[in-house]
């Protein structure tokens, strides 16, 4: 007899005397270990509800039975897929919900960021307008910049220029009291010449007037 045959016949007796058949039931009487003996006693137990369920009769009122019952599983299905269509009912409002709510923070962002821009184009617009009146500053600037440059250029060229003619003078001038150092120096000898000329001609001139008054004759 194989191990399965024993197990059935184990059980079987038991069964018969109004006990449940168990793994260690089983096991005292046929031996075998825990790991063969469970699967062929849960094979036991499933025939035997195959038995029963073959052997029960089927009551009078089955299409009615049946007919509940489906009525039953109809009911549940449709409680079911009213839950599950309510939930995603639900589901898809708190979607739409919340899509409506991004939608409009969307567009109230990009109504701030229209200001944002219109105001940046108006700064923009005022920059554009202060570098045009920066630029023409700069220009006129510029302008009075060369213009003073132009009268420092003339001012350094006046200045030179009178360098130049006081040199030219402070030369002259030194040439001058050369010329009267040179001339003084000229006249001093002639000085003295000229004062011994007059002391020669007094001289001749006495000499003259005693000649002529020693001359016989002659008025005195």
């Amino acid at each position: 007899m194989s191990k399965r045959d024993s197990v059935f016949a184990a059980a079987d007796e038991m069964a018969n005397r109004g006990e449940k058949p168990t793994v260690e039931k089983i096991r005292m009487e046929t031996g075998g270990s825990y790991t063969t003996l469970t699967p062929l006693l849960r094979e036991w137990n499933e025939l035997q509800a195959a038995k029963k369920l073959q052997t029960a009769p089927p009551p009078e009122d089955l299409h009615q039975v049946v007919t509940n019952a489906l009525n039953d599983v109809w009911i549940r299905a449709c409680a079911s897929a009213d839950a599950r269509l309510n939930l995603e009912r639900e589901s898809m409002t708190k979607q739409t919900e919340q899509a409506r709510k991004e939608s409009e923070e969307l567009q109230s962002l990009a109504d701030r960021l229209e200001e944002t821009v219109e105001r940046q184009q108006g700064v923009i617009k005022d920059q554009e307008a202060s570098m045009t009146d920066l630029k023409s500053s700069l220009l006129a600037a510029q302008q009075k910049l060369s213009e003073v440059e132009a009268a420092l250029t003339r001012a350094l060229m006046s200045e030179e220029s009178l360098k130049e003619a006081n040199s030219a003078l402070r030369i002259e001038n030194e040439a001058l009291k050369n010329s009267a150092t040179e001339d003084a120096a000229r006249r001093d000898p002639l000085i003295e010449q000229v004062g011994v000329l007059k002391g020669q001609v007094e001289v001749l001139t006495a000499q003259n007037e005693r000649l002529i008054k020693a001359i016989p004759g002659s008025k005195s």
